[in-house]
């Protein structure tokens, strides 16, 4: 059974914070504790690789050292669009084969269209999992 384990988040979010979660998604992953939070609750589902994706690429957006975004691109392929991979995320064939097409040079855009699906699969299934799970009610009701 879920359950929100306060003691490995740390600061303890407030009612208000935990509140704010349950009616806007991008509250929910602006906070450090409720990305941890949620992120753990996926992983209790088996779904987390959508949430490692969509934050590797907001990594890989503040990334300066062309040497290093270029890696970093390349990293994310490999950990979440290779057919190989454990955590692939779901994407079209189209946005698969454009970021294929200009991984070897990476720009800023490169995973544009698959962050902004991957974010709209998490916005229509887990988050709403999420804010009627265990998890989010217990956090709810250890700050009454």
């Amino acid at each position: 059974m879920e359950t929100a384990k306060d003691n490995k988040y740390n600061p303890k979010p407030s009612r208000e914070e935990v509140q704010e979660w349950g009616i806007s998604f991008e509250k929910l992953l602006t906070s450090k504790t409720g990305v941890k939070i949620f992120h753990d609750f996926l992983k209790s589902q088996y779904s987390e690789e959508n949430l490692l994706f969509w934050l590797a690429v907001e990594k890989l957006k503040k990334e300066t050292d062309q040497a290093t975004f270029k890696e970093l691109a390349q990293s994310i392929y490999r950990d979440y669009l290779s057919a190989e991979s454990p955590k692939e995320v779901s994407i079209d064939h189209k946005t698969r084969q454009h970021i294929e097409e200009v991984l070897e040079e990476p720009d800023q855009t490169v995973y544009d269209n698959a962050q902004r699906h991957v974010y709209y699969v998490m916005y229509q299934d887990c988050y709403p999992r999420f804010i009627v799970s265990n998890v989010f009610k217990a956090l709810l009701i250890s700050n009454d």
